[in-house]
């Protein structure tokens, strides 16, 4: 059974960059992160009444398979998927959750009172402002939490931070372009300032896409725009960052009195750009007066124009403000805000305790205190701190780290001890083994720089561990967004016919066992070392000649990110055949041919070549290292 299913606007197959959709897909990444890949199925609201039969159908689908199930509609979609997602509950008792965009829902419920007894049947309600959420136990809600909106997006680092500025000073909009959203506001008072002063003291330009509605008037005044004031364009969600750092300020003129927390200022407090904004009802959730931004009195333009002449006379008051903005930000990051969530619906798949399932493994809670574990991270030329968020840990870690210095650090991340290796060295079987002396905790898990754990790793490694009691290593499984890796469908026991099928982030092994046998990383093989492949295959090889009991489990543990390239694959060159058949000869000092020749016949449509003269490659390699 997948663990989440999810019903908003996906929109599958438009480019739409609305903040429900924005949203929706943000929640959907975030848990595929946290709870790993195949666990989510999605119904997608696009469409609307048109799209209803094929809608109720995948959702009645969507109960069925699924333990946990979140709806994000919009007005018109909480009309109607409230009484069917209740009633198809009545059936299947799964948790209900509900995830508001915006902060319309409570002036909503006032037109639309029979609402209110349904939603109070939901587990839980994610509000994205504390002032909604006071609202909504004024109505007698007892079930409704605070989840900030939230962007995956890059922070810039302080050093990049845009501290210079000087007239004419450049703001800008970010959001739909609707009239609603106060753009014709901005436009005017820009106007006024500019005209006053006889002079160019602001230059605006206008982001986002326009809505149909709006385009023709909205066309109609651009064709009167000055050449201070310009029309830019939408852009992708993933370059925000990086169009909003270069501005002084960002204007949010909005009319929406019940705006949540507006997707537009988490773009720009990830840029290190203030925003100047209406005072909405939900402002002060947002927006800290005087540290990240300036508030204005609710469509008060004459009070919009005192503020930007303001800061034209003091810049100053927004330049300290932008290093606070980056603070901010991280309050809004995807692993702050859905935490709660997740946390919830964990700890109710587990059922309070009692045994449950992950993905096929049955798992027991356990009666004495949990092992303690620690990840020991493989890490090559990391400058700064940001390792941990990137990786997702939550647990303690070991980052051998080998770059140009030599160092040790120790910081805290969310409560959990990170150490720093900082050595100047090369070569990953010597990092692992650095990591590894240095190692406290009962069980260790290997780790590259170039993945993210998902949510609740510790205990899902736990677990495994508890379900296979005589196990002294366990190889999970890893996302890809195009799976090249042997995927375990059903668990087994490891032997040495297969263990060629494992690399070094896969493994869990029990602290005292490897040490106990003397086990550890071959120094010669694996990036950065004399061979430039191998070192996780010798490693569980030299595990299965000790005696150690290895299982490998259909459990997903983390995703790679692929965000680098390999630090040592260069194609299948005779480097690479000469090293695989010295890992061979390593492995199996009396077999070496018969697996060289094995792997040559068996993968010629990979290596596109003759299986002969990989075979010759090969024997090279491993004759060379047999006679060492």
């Amino acid at each position: 059974m997948y663990k989440t299913g999810i019903c908003g606007h996906w929109g599958i197959g438009h480019n739409l960059l609305n903040g429900q959709t924005i949203k929706t897909k943000a929640v959907a990444e975030e848990l595929r992160r946290r709870l790993g890949e195949g666990e989510l199925i999605i119904v997608d609201t696009y469409g609307g009444i048109k799209s209803v039969h094929r809608m109720l159908y995948q959702s009645w689908n969507m109960f069925r398979k699924c333990e946990n199930i979140i709806m994000m509609p919009a007005h018109k979609g909480l009309i109607v998927f409230t009484p069917v997602f209740v009633f198809y509950n009545c059936f299947f008792h799964r948790r209900l959750i509900y995830i508001v965009i915006g902060g319309w829902l409570d002036s909503f419920l006032n037109r639309n009172r029979w609402l209110v007894g349904m939603l109070k049947r939901f587990s839980d309600i994610y509000v994205e402002t504390s002032t909604m959420k006071k609202a909504l136990e004024l109505r007698g809600f007892q079930n409704v939490e605070v989840m900030p909106n939230f962007k995956s997006l890059p922070l810039i680092r302080e050093e990049e931070l845009a501290l210079y500025h000087a007239a004419p000073y450049k703001i800008c909009t970010f959001s739909r372009v609707v009239k609603e959203k106060g753009i014709e506001d901005a436009i005017k008072v820009v106007k006024k300032v500019n005209m006053d002063r006889k002079k160019t003291v602001f230059k605006l330009d206008i982001y986002g896409p326009v809505d149909a509605e709006y385009k023709e008037r909205f066309e109609k005044l651009c064709r009167d725009f000055p050449e201070y004031i310009r029309y830019r364009g939408a852009v992708a969600p993933e370059e925000s960052v990086a169009v909003l750092k270069a501005y002084f300020a960002l204007i949010f003129p909005t009319q929406y009195y019940t705006e949540g927390i507006p997707g537009t200022i988490i773009d720009a407090y990830a840029a290190g750009t203030p925003v100047i904004a209406s005072q909405w009802e939900s402002f002060s959730d947002v927006i800290e007066p005087g540290l990240t931004g300036i508030g204005y009195e609710f469509k008060n333009v004459m009070d919009l124009e005192r503020v930007l002449i303001h800061i034209a006379l003091y810049p100053e008051v927004i330049v300290a403000m932008k290093k606070n903005c980056l603070n901010k930000a991280k309050k809004f990051l995807p692993e702050t805000a859905v935490r709660m969530m997740v946390d919830k619906m964990m700890k109710h798949n587990a059922g309070g305790g009692i045994a449950h399932k992950i993905k096929g493994l049955t798992i027991l809670s356990f009666a004495q205190p949990a092992p303690t574990l620690q990840v020991l991270v493989a890490a090559v030329d990391q400058k700064d701190a940001a390792l941990p968020r990137t990786l997702n840990l939550q647990s303690d870690a070991i980052i051998g780290n080998q770059c140009d210095r030599n160092s040790i650090e120790v910081m805290d991340y969310n409560g959990h001890e990170i150490i720093y290796l900082n050595f100047k060295e090369r070569g990953v079987g010597l990092n692992r083994n650095n990591a590894f002396m240095r190692a406290s905790a009962d069980i260790v898990l290997f780790a590259d720089d170039d993945m993210r754990y998902v949510a609740h790793y510790p205990d899902i490694v736990r677990k495994a561990f508890a379900a296979y009691p005589d196990a002294d290593v366990i190889l999970f499984n890893l996302i890809e967004a195009v799976p090249r890796r042997f995927i375990t469908k059903k668990a087994f026991r490891v032997r040495w016919y297969n263990v060629l099928r494992f690399g070094a982030a896969r493994i869990a092994a029990k602290a005292e066992v490897l040490r106990r046998r003397g086990l550890c990383f071959n120094l010669c093989f694996g990036g950065g070392a004399e061979y430039s492949q191998g070192e996780d295959s010798l490693f569980l090889t030299e595990c299965l000649k000790k005696g150690l009991v290895i299982y490998a489990v259909p459990v997903f543990i983390a995703e790679l990110t692929e965000e680098r390239d390999s630090t040592w694959f260069r194609g299948y060159t005779e480097k690479f055949f000469f090293d695989h058949g010295a890992l061979y000869g390593v492995m199996a000092p009396k077999l070496y041919p018969l697996l060289c020749l094995q792997d040559a016949v068996r993968k010629r449509n990979v290596y596109q070549r003759k299986p002969l003269k990989s075979f010759r490659m090969m024997m090279r390699g491993a004759g060379k290292i047999v006679r060492r």
